[in-house]
């Protein structure tokens, strides 16, 4: 499974390809371009192409987590395993959170069962 880290911190053991980069959302198509431009940079795009499992560490704006998925489906034709970094309580660091873990193609498929 690959491991993606769009939450723009550092998280050993991931690809973080927003580490270092600046992006805001001022302007929702540069955005879109920015996030297709560093999916599609990434080593292991051509193993996402051919179905290749991914657990992604989501950004923390919302808009972009939107744009990101919309275009991790376009790209791929299905969705990806996602996580969220959340604050320990006690050291007040940020970290992965099983509780947060969602695979949203297992939730997309069981959703569709209600149509």
């Amino acid at each position: 499974m690959h491991k993606i880290n769009f939450s723009g911190h550092w998280i050993d053991g991931f690809l973080s390809p927003l580490v270092g980069v600046s992006s805001t959302m001022d302007d929702a198509s540069t955005v879109a371009n920015e996030i297709k431009d560093l999916l599609t940079d990434l080593p292991c795009h051509k193993d996402l192409l051919e179905g290749a499992p991914a657990l992604v560490v989501m950004p923390g704006p919302s808009g972009m987590a939107a744009v990101l998925l919309a275009i991790w489906h376009g790209l791929y034709g299905h969705f990806p395993k996602t996580i969220w970094q959340v604050r320990d309580p006690v050291t007040g660091k940020f970290g992965l959170s099983v509780a947060t873990q969602i695979d949203l193609q297992v939730l997309r498929n069981n959703s569709r069962l209600f149509r």
